[in-house]
């Protein structure tokens, strides 16, 4: 199995990064590869997510794992996505953790496993490099719009 993760500590309260990290729609924005997220139904681990490429296929997502404030992990129907000879299994987990007072640790992490051995090792190993690049922006947007959040709301309370 491949494991791929970014992470950051950012400086806001550990409500405002679980609410931007937890907006599946904002993440289909902010994922190069992706033009659109949503749910289609159900909510934590009863959610079913799907997810567009930029070609316009679309795949199925389960939610096994969903801690309310904390963790959000997705998991690829292997069934319903374009390259599902190749997948054995992947998944996606969006995670928010307080560091201290006003600092929140937010992280990204794909698991993959692919089938057909060494072939898929090697596939995996090339398309780390874009997932990888996919997930740097996701961090960064999700950076940009939590210290977006956090000034405006800092804004009101002064006010």
């Amino acid at each position: 199995m491949s494991i791929l993760e970014v992470s950051r500590v950012v400086d806001v309260d550990l409500a405002t990064a679980w609410r931007v990290v937890n907006d599946q729609a904002y993440f289909g924005e902010l994922s190069p590869g992706l033009s659109r997220v949503e749910i289609v139904s159900g909510h934590g681990t009863e959610a079913i997510r799907r997810c567009w490429d930029k070609k316009g296929n679309h795949w199925d997502e389960s939610c096994p794992v969903y801690l309310e404030g904390q963790r959000i992990t997705f998991q690829i129907d292997p069934t319903t996505h374009p390259a599902r000879q190749l997948i054995r299994r992947i998944t996606g987990t969006h995670e928010v953790e307080a560091v201290r007072i006003g600092e929140t640790r937010v992280a990204i992490r794909f698991d993959f496993q692919l089938r057909y051995g060494l072939l898929g090792w090697a596939l995996t190993q090339l398309a780390l490099r874009g997932v990888r690049t996919s997930a740097i922006a996701v961090v960064d947007g999700w950076q940009r719009r939590m210290l977006a959040e956090a000034g405006a709301a800092s804004s009101q309370k002064l006010a």
